[in-house]
């Protein structure tokens, strides 16, 4: 094998990691962020909002009543 065909696939197999290197780190950031920016699914509907905290029910809205 000529030292050009070494070299030149080298070069494809050091491309071809960086890339699918670079397809990792995206993917692992994206998951970083979104932990980061999603709540917490476990948090969802344990917010005591003000109607809760005024003592107010469901018959105390019109709209929702019905």
């Amino acid at each position: 094998m000529t030292l050009r065909k070494r070299i030149k696939r080298l070069l494809v197999y050091t491309v071809t990691a960086v890339v699918g290197l670079g397809v990792v780190a995206v993917v692992g950031a994206v998951l970083i962020v979104r932990a980061l920016v999603e709540p917490d699914a476990a948090a969802f509907g344990t917010v005591e909002d003000e109607a809760k905290r005024a003592g107010l029910s469901r018959n105390d809205f019109r709209a929702a009543s019905h």
